[in-house]
């Protein structure tokens, strides 16, 4: 009986450990100093905008494209800053799309600490800050990993052009189920986001992008959104031999994003 219940008493404080420090297990930031310079190639127009919810100063960047069609909205992964995240702008600015992408509480120059229903939050007033200058018939959302799943939610409560959605999760509490699954995730996870659960809410058309030999997020994921929603994901790719960050490389990503767009 002693040695159950250690082994109890050892369990349960390994669930207390994650419950209290999952944000190291889902976040790495890369923080910058207030007064950090960013750095970009000489040919990219981009300006620095500073988005503010309820006082926590969120760091942004809008990347400007020679002629614009519009604006993508993009969530970054959950790992680095801004600084880093830059080079993804010229994957739509020489599409002929603007690019706001915002780095998380935490991360970055960005104030605060993420929390769920905060980063969901600073995603809409970012959506916000763009209907000031973008028809929602010019914006595109885009998640990117775990940000699939705030992109999904602001998808879900606006009517943008469209969802695109690369390596994304059905849900944070089913990939951690995956991850760790001798924990009671579904219990200790304080980060629900789900891309599943806001599709039927979504009235725009949707396209995913994966690779099959991703180890973060399974492809089996994206597959799943794709069967089981198949009236609203009007366009899925899987990128043979892609990795979790290495799609942008393939030649199928490039025509994804083109026909997309």
């Amino acid at each position: 009986m002693l040695y159950v219940g250690v082994l109890a008493g050892g369990y349960l404080l390994i669930c207390l450990f994650m419950f209290f420090l999952q944000e190291k297990f889902i976040f790495f930031p890369e923080k910058l100093p207030v007064n950090h310079t960013f750095s970009f190639r000489s040919d990219i127009q981009w300006e620095e905008i500073w988005i503010e919810n309820e006082g926590v100063r969120i760091n942004s960047l809008l990347f400007k494209a020679d002629s614009s069609k519009g604006v993508i909205l993009y969530f970054h992964g959950n790992a680095g800053s801004l600084q880093g995240w830059g080079y993804v702008a010229q994957d739509f600015t020489q599409l002929g799309w603007d690019v706001l992408i915002l780095d998380y509480r935490g991360f970055g120059k960005s104030e605060g600490r993420p929390t769920y229903q905060a980063l969901l939050d600073d995603g809409q007033k970012a959506y916000n800050y763009l209907l000031q200058y973008y028809q929602p018939s010019r914006i595109n959302i885009y998640g990117r990993s775990v940000g699939s799943g705030i992109a999904a939610y602001v998808a879900a409560q606006n009517h943008p052009k469209g969802l695109i959605l690369e390596t994304p999760y059905t849900s944070m509490i089913r990939l951690s189920q995956h991850h760790y699954r001798w924990l009671p995730v579904k219990w200790l996870h304080k980060y629900p986001f789900s891309v599943s659960a806001n599709l039927p809410a979504i009235d725009c058309p949707v396209s995913i992008i994966h690779g099959t030999l991703d180890r973060v997020i399974p492809v089996s994921h994206s597959r799943e959104l794709f069967e089981k929603y198949p009236q609203k994901v009007t366009r899925y790719e899987e990128i043979q031999g892609g990795t979790h960050n290495d799609l942008s490389q393939y030649e199928p990503f490039r025509k994804f994003l083109l026909d997309v767009l």
